[in-house]
């Protein structure tokens, strides 16, 4: 795995608003869908009750959704000792200036039957950044950014990790974007 000796990944701002009303927006046609379905039924005495336990199924996952992203990872610069991590928390802008030697970084599958999915961990000054797809973050950054600090950091990938990133490396070979 060869790497640059400086590393510098930037994204516009999204609004901790914006991303609420992301999930938000979700959820609503989640549940419109729900309703549509309770429209059409003819014996309507059970399905209210499905409706309701998956509307609190569903609120409660994007109540964790939306959790996660109160500290998201806009920028990310290093020179392969120093890093600036530029991040929202919720909507302020904030800086943490430290080393590559402090971040922890781990990678994580996160895939269903809807197909391939993963997200990034990094925690660094008791801050835990979750790196995902969801917003501005693509899979090629994602790899890049792990891999980079894996290298720098001079740590050996495990199997898993390795697994991870050969599955990435398929889903960039089929969608690119």
């Amino acid at each position: 795995m060869k790497t640059e000796n400086i590393i510098k990944i930037g994204h516009p701002v999204i609004s901790f608003f914006e991303r609420v009303k992301y999930y938000i927006s979700i959820y609503i046609g989640i549940i419109s869908l729900f309703g549509l379905f309770y429209a059409f039924d003819e014996g309507r005495k059970g399905f209210l009750s499905f409706i309701l336990f998956m509307s609190l199924v569903f609120g409660l996952f994007i109540i964790y959704k939306i959790y996660k992203t109160k500290l998201y990872l806009t920028d990310f610069y290093s020179d392969s000792y120093r890093v600036e991590i530029c991040y929202l928390n919720c909507s302020e802008e904030q800086t943490i200036l430290s080393t590559i030697e402090k971040i922890e970084i781990k990678l994580k599958n996160t895939s269903s039957r809807a197909g391939f999915d993963c997200e990034i961990e990094i925690i660094i000054d008791n801050k835990k950044f979750i790196i995902n797809d969801d917003f501005d973050w693509g899979f090629s950054e994602m790899k890049t950014l792990f891999e980079y600090i894996k290298s720098h950091k001079q740590e050996i990938l495990t199997e898993k990790e390795k697994f991870i990133i050969s599955r990435i490396e398929e889903k960039l070979k089929r969608t690119p974007f």
